[in-house]
């Protein structure tokens, strides 16, 4: 029987449906860790001999079989399922699935699609069966994991002498009785029958509790402090959070800012050509402006009252205006003389009108001088002092002054005893109203004069136009930094000022300070925690050793177990010949493999102690040689046992891995040329990382159809 191909279809690390193909005869799998080689080398265990279902408790080594190879990924599927392509010696092709989980299998001829029925062992499908063994001898024989080698050359002169003593008695069962009888003394001494007293499998799982107990505190502490991190992360990110909300706040206030002292600085640059001679005055610079600040409010309540006229009025004097004679048509003789008397008789009328107009032009140019005088520059200091917001009451006390005026002309033309003529009033009514015209220029000139310095002073403050322009870039130049921070330029756009900016900067401040402070805290605590922490891979490194030490005993033990099984099978099918043929098969290749140092291998007719024949003669045990020559010893008995046991009508392959792992370069390459050699008579399957094995195989394996080198990716790198 040789393996055509296998599929982990569900199955360990694998990606589902992953496939792997054999020669015929020699195929080598190279590949470095996590390469997946213990993992395919199972899946061909499982792909023939499927899972054996037991009553009660699980046996240990299936439960560690199932939690090393079920699946990785879709553990919630419970799917667990492998594959296999078989061909016969007489040259059917047999499709094998085998559910481990169901722990069921199907057989089908690939050609007809006919059913195969397996044997069943333990309770379930097995697929060795088919080679006249079962999956516990297949597994004893013919499928040697890493390691295993090792645990066999334990106890291997006990159990080879009594597995010979066994065969060798034929029917005889007392043989097998002293076999098993001794099998239980050994197991009593180096694994113990029992979880009481001292014995090495208590021992080894008390220290696996132990080191789990260490563990589970180490990775306690470690979990807190890796939440302590977390804690510290989020800060950190929020911190960096608040830290944004403050930068987009200081550039938007400083992009806000900077583009109004643009706008400022224009406005300062137009208005500074209308003040050649500087900066206008301030109040606080003319001590007359401030005097007269003092005195405005005094000077306002005593400013002069309009003139009050005396006489008879216009309409008193119209009726005897009235009562005078009609002179209309007299000779100018006639009127001469009435002329001459009205003259002398209205002089006196006229000098007093002339009087009552001088005095009227006289108060009212004093009136008006007063008022400009004492008003003016109020208005114009309160303009300088206060800037926009007292133009209003300025332009107001102007119109007051107007309106004053126009009323003090009609109230003294209210109380003239005597209507001046008509030219006369015209004349006076013309000058009025060209005072009263160049009065208002004036005012406006001087309130735009006024508004103008106020506004410039309002830009400016204390500065200069200088010092406002330094200004101005700098606060552009400080936009520009926080700008060069990389924010958003949306986020720049959607941040809102409040009224009271200050305010919501420090507030924000006073936020990413304390979200820092926390932080730092933190910071000392992980400090003081990562020093205090156990490290967990020591930890870890611990426990596997204890794991080790408990797969030690554990293998030793089910060693023993599966010898006894073994003993029983061999009785039924093995005659008292077989010894010397295992002898033989062993020491037809010995030469080979060990390169000539031991040529003859014996089973001594006492205690059955596999023995080989040092070049000096002497014989010596072969567990007591070295630890890469005993487990070369033990690899040809497993295959002589295979060759042996296996029934007449089949071969059994050989499923290897890393089996040169323990040996020198020399003794690789003799392996390695033993196993070629066997490829002719059988199949051969070596999953190895050894790069002896690789450059071997390189110069030897030639790829005809027969043998073949495989490189396996990294199982990440799986496609």
């Amino acid at each position: 029987m040789r393996f055509i191909s296998v599929e982990a279809t569900e199955f360990g690390p694998f990606a589902p449906n992953q496939s792997l193909e054999f020669a015929p005869g020699m195929s080598i799998f190279y590949g470095p860790n996590e390469a997946g080689k213990s993992s395919w080398h199972a899946a061909l265990y499982a792909a023939l001999c499927g899972r054996r279902r037991t009553a009660g408790k699980q046996d240990p080594s299936d439960t560690i079989f199932e939690a090393r190879h079920r699946p990785w990924a879709n553990v919630g599927s419970g799917r667990w399922v492998v594959k296999a392509v078989l061909e016969l010696k007489n040259g059917h092709q047999i499709e094998l699935r085998h559910d481990l989980t169901a722990k069921t299998a199907s057989g089908n001829d690939r050609n007809t699609g006919a059913r195969y029925d397996l044997g069943i062992t333990d309770g379930a499908p097995d697929g060795a069966t088919l080679l006249g063994l079962d999956r516990q001898a297949f597994l004893a024989t013919a499928c040697v994991r890493q390691a295993d080698l090792l645990a066999v050359r334990e106890s291997s002169g006990q159990l080879q002498g009594y597995l010979q003593k066994a065969v060798a008695g034929g029917s005889d069962d007392s043989t097998v009785a002293g076999a098993l009888n001794a099998i239980k003394v050994f197991r009593d001494e180096f694994v113990g029958a029992g979880l009481a007293g001292a014995k090495p499998l208590k021992a080894a799982i008390d220290g696996l509790k132990r080191c789990n107990t260490v563990l589970e505190e180490a990775k306690q502490k470690h979990e807190h402090y890796l939440n302590i991190v977390a804690e510290a992360d989020e800060l950190k990110v929020n911190a960096a959070i608040a830290r944004r909300k403050l930068d987009l706040v200081l550039a938007r206030r400083a992009l806000i800012e900077a583009s109004g002292m643009q706008v400022q600085l224009k406005k300062a640059r137009a208005l500074q050509p209308r003040f050649p001679s500087g900066k206008p005055p301030s109040a606080g610079e003319d001590g007359d402006l401030a005097s007269a600040v003092t005195r405005a409010p005094a000077n306002g309540a005593n400013r002069p009252q309009a003139p009050i006229l005396t006489g008879p009025t216009a309409d008193e004097l119209r009726p005897e205006q009235v009562e005078m004679p009609d002179t209309h048509g007299l000779p100018e003789s006639e009127l001469r003389a009435p002329a001459f008397d009205l003259r002398r008789e209205t002089s006196p009328i006229d000098h007093d009108l002339e009087e009552q107009e001088r005095e009227i032009k006289e108060r009212l140019t004093q009136y008006l001088e007063a008022s400009r005088s004492r008003f003016l520059p109020l208005a114009g200091l309160m303009t300088l002092g206060s800037g926009l917001v007292l133009l209003v009451p300025i332009l107001a006390l102007g119109i007051v002054l107007i309106i004053i005026g126009a009323a003090i002309l009609a109230w003294a033309a209210t109380k003239r005893p005597l209507q001046p003529p008509s030219a006369l009033q015209a004349e006076l009514t013309t000058v009025e109203q060209e005072r009263t015209r160049q009065t208002e220029k004036q005012i406006a000139a001087i309130v735009q004069q006024h508004h103008d310095a106020a506004e410039l002073m309002r830009l400016l403050g204390n500065r200069s136009l200088a010092d406002f322009e330094a200004e101005a870039s700098r606060k552009k130049a400080q936009a520009v930094v926080l700008l060069a921070k990389s924010l958003p330029e949306d986020d720049l756009e959607k941040t809102i000022l409040e009224p009271d900016v200050d305010a919501q900067i420090d507030r924000l401040r006073l936020e990413h300070e304390g979200l820092e402070g926390q932080y730092n805290h933190l910071q000392g605590r992980i400090k003081t925690e990562a020093a205090q922490l156990r490290s967990v891979p020591e930890a870890v490194e611990a426990l596997e050793e204890a794991h080790l030490e408990l797969q030690r005993v554990e293998k030793l033990r089910d060693t023993l177990n599966r010898t006894e099984t073994f003993l029983k099978e061999a009785q039924s099918r093995v005659h008292q010949d077989v010894a010397p043929r295992l002898a033989e098969a062993v020491a037809r290749r010995l030469p080979q493999i060990t390169r000539e140092n031991y040529r003859e291998v014996m089973v001594d007719p006492k205690d059955l102690n596999v023995r080989v024949r040092l070049p000096d003669g002497t014989l010596k045990s072969a567990h007591l040689l070295s630890h890469g020559t005993a487990e070369q010893v033990y690899l040809l008995l497993r295959v002589a046992m295979a060759e042996l046991l296996t029934k007449p009508d089949e071969v059994c392959p050989l499923v290897l891995d890393d089996v040169t792992v323990q040996s020198d370069a020399v003794r690789t390459v003799a392996i390695l040329e033993t196993l070629l050699a066997l490829s002719a008579e059988r199949q051969i399957i070596l999953f190895s990382q050894e790069e002896e094995v690789l450059h071997w195989a390189e110069t030897n394996l030639v790829d005809t159809g027969q043998n073949n080198l495989y490189h396996l990716p990294l199982i990440g790198a799986i496609a």
